[in-house]
Order: structure tokens, then sequence, then C-alpha cells
């Protein structure tokens, strides 16, 4: 996982308590454990609240898909959160967390044009 991501995970997301909390609720299910997202993220975060030395997000990295040269190449950070949270949010459909993430990560945004005066 590239340093952006690594980052991410391990200073921003593991501290938002409702956040970790909703991960650790979530089943698992049937996937390999290579491939699971989920899987991969319980670790991370136990981990990171366990271990008092650097956490590895291996795991992680190659339930993304990613191969070791994908780990090396710099991800967009917010291309990196969006398609985790995406990938979360549809694994909790239907579950007793399924509006963790939309309640955790909402917000408004407004958009105007300022006319320079003249």
């Amino acid at each position: 996982m590239d340093c952006l991501s690594n980052v991410y995970i391990t200073n921003r997301a593991s501290f938002i308590t409702g956040f970790r909390r909703a991960v650790y609720k979530m089943e698992v299910g049937t996937e390999p454990s290579e491939s699971n997202i989920v899987l991969a993220m319980q670790r991370v975060f136990y981990e990171l609240q366990m271990s008092s030395e650097a956490v590895e997000t291996n795991s992680l990295t190659r339930a993304f898909g990613w191969d070791k040269l994908d780990a090396f190449n710099q991800h967009d950070v917010q291309e990196f959160c969006r398609v985790l949270l995406d990938n979360l949010e549809t694994k909790m459909k239907g579950s007793s967390e399924e509006k963790s993430i939309p309640n955790l990560f909402r917000g408004n945004m407004k958009s105007y044009i300022q006319v320079p005066l003249m």
C-alpha cells in the first residue's frame, strides 16, 4: 500500500471510533481471506490497537487486488478512500451497521459564484 493510503488507514480511519467499531461488527463473509477487505481491515485495526510495533498492511493491499508493483505506485488518497468506503458500505447493506458510513462521513457542499465589485 502506498504512503498516502497507509497514512489514511493508520492515522485517520483507525482513530474514528464509530468507523472502527462498525468495521469490527461487520460479518467477514465467505470471501477467500486474501481478497476479503473486511477481514483485512479488521486485522489492521486490531494490530494498530494491540501492537507497539509498526503494522503491516500487506493483507489489505492484497485484498484490494493490488500486487507488489501496485503497492509502490502512488494512489490518490481520495480515490482510495472512496473505493474503500464504497466497498465497506456495500458489504454493510442489510446489517445493523448499514447506516454507519453515511452517518459518519456525510456533509453538505455549497457552490456559489462571487462577482467582483467594479
